[in-house]
């Protein structure tokens, strides 16, 4: 059962109030009269005082800029309001088989359930000293000798009390082990592979009160990782086989992208080693394909992945940005340059496409000002094709579409463009000529009114009459626009 589904269903009651309190904290620290109004949602029911324990343990454990302020709060809301939902909660750790609740609150007791052990009721604190300083090192971007993981695989290995898996599923250690693993290796090899399919598939079992469902848990669980890191393996003897972009193709391309799909940990290894092991995103590389008039199989590979995966899209769009970001070295010209980096515009409107939103256009605008104002007028152009004439007139997206076009410095390319002209004199003549028959907020119609020198070659004011006469527009048409709204 999770979380979400203990929580009232009426969300103006419970999840609209808890957002709009944690957004405080974005800006301020915890008050007295914060805390009170949290006490008051977590009194309400004690599905919400252990939903909210739930979150905010989690957020101690996984982030360790806000783990003081979290521990705070956790510990506050159980002295003020713990002892009150005590029986409510000894029933859901016992029934719920929740694995966040056992640890919990401290007020349960070992006896509540009869096979609990210290270490399933307290958060583990492991103190195996070396391997957690191994794993800062690889969470560094170190790499580790051939004994030090060796040492670090026979601690995972133990089947009564391993390290904590948490330590081991850092994001910044799986880059690091995805990246430094090669089919050739001749010490090593084995070790990384177990411990990129143990934080891959490893299940914590400290949960289930039921010991035989425990064992038998514990055994599917070892299946899948020694699965998982055969196909590890296959995978690692395809990627050595990758030279450049002529051999991602044919039954290597269809295996490689069967495996990644089929576990996370494979597509991990397969983007990372891609893009910076084989540099297959590199100018020359994406060169190769385009001249020929075809697609570079590497964006087929990682589109794939994107539609199938999402919790990949966020690494892949990282490589496409870092892309657009860096200047290429070598002898090319600015206008090669444009049109390579205008590929992984297409990428990066891809995602956008299947749903991978918000951090594509926060990107968008807050970097407008560090690339060539052609990129950016290629991408909204692309993006309200990609809306159609419907989407492209919600208020969002003309608040995007303003804002990314009121940031350009250059007129001259926002003129030739039919589609920018087009679809600005359709967003003008409905927020201002039509005196917004449209209901748009203030900042969006001034977004408008502000973006229209951009629109026009000469403009003059019209002897006082509060009409602006323009001179020809880019479309050749010459009239009057009535400003007063």
């Amino acid at each position: 059962m999770s979380p979400s589904a203990m929580v009232v269903e009426n969300e103006e009651d419970f999840c609209y109030p808890l957002e709009a309190l944690f957004h405080e904290l974005e800006t301020t620290t915890p008050t007295e009269s914060w805390m009170t109004k949290l006490v008051a949602i977590c009194d309400a029911s004690h599905f919400n005082f252990i939903y909210i324990q739930a979150l905010l343990k989690r957020l101690a454990d996984t982030s360790r800029a806000h783990m003081p302020m979290a521990q705070a709060i956790f510990q506050q809301l159980n002295e003020r309001i713990g002892d009150k939902y005590k029986t409510e909660s000894e029933t859901l750790i016992k029934n719920l088989q929740w694995p966040d609740l056992k640890p919990l609150l401290p007020h349960i007791s070992a006896t509540s359930n009869s096979t609990a052990t210290s270490a399933s009721i307290i958060p583990r604190r492991d103190k195996l000293e070396d391997l957690m300083a191994n794993m800062d090192k690889l969470a560094s971007g170190d790499k580790l000798t051939a004994g030090d993981l060796l040492k670090a695989k026979k601690e995972y290995e133990k089947k009564d009390d391993p390290p904590d898996v948490r330590h081991l599923r850092d994001p910044r250690i799986l880059e690091t082990l995805c990246l430094d693993i090669h089919a050739a290796e001749t010490r090593g090899l084995d070790e990384k592979c177990f411990l990129l399919a143990y934080a891959s598939c490893y299940v914590d079992t400290t949960h289930i009160a039921d010991r035989k469902a425990a064992c038998d848990v514990q055994d599917e669980s070892r299946k899948r990782i020694t699965r998982t890191q055969a196909d590890i393996k296959a995978s690692l003897a395809i990627l050595g086989r990758i030279k450049g972009p002529a051999d991602l193709k044919g039954e290597d391309f269809l295996t490689l992208l069967k495996l990644g799909l089929e576990h996370p940990v494979i597509c991990m290894i397969v983007i990372h080693q891609a893009v910076k092991k084989l540099q297959l995103l590199e100018y020359l590389n994406i060169k190769h394909d385009t001249d020929l008039g075809r697609t570079p199989p590497v964006f087929d590979l990682l589109d794939e992945i994107a539609t199938q995966r999402p919790l990949a899209r966020p690494v892949i769009f990282r490589y496409y940005a870092r892309e657009l970001e860096r200047k290429i070295s070598g002898d090319i010209t600015l206008l090669d340059e444009i049109e390579f980096k205008k590929k992984f515009l297409d990428r990066i409107l891809y995602l956008l496409r299947i749903g991978y939103t918000q951090p594509v256009i926060d990107y968008m605008q807050s970097t407008v000002n560090h690339r060539d104002e052609s990129l950016t007028l290629y991408f909204i152009v692309k993006f309200l094709d990609l809306l159609g004439t419907t989407s492209s007139k919600q208020a969002p997206i003309i608040h995007i579409v303003f804002s990314l076009i009121n940031a350009l410095k250059s007129k001259a390319n926002i003129l030739e463009s039919s589609t920018l002209v087009n679809y600005f004199e359709q967003v003008y003549d409905e927020a201002v000529v039509g005196n917004n028959s449209s209901g748009w907020s203030d900042d969006i119609v001034n977004l408008v009114k502000n973006a229209l020198p951009k629109f026009r070659n000469v403009s003059c004011d019209d002897g006082g009459s509060g009409r602006i006469r323009k001179g020809s527009d880019a479309l050749g048409r010459d009239e009057d626009l009535d400003l007063d709204v």
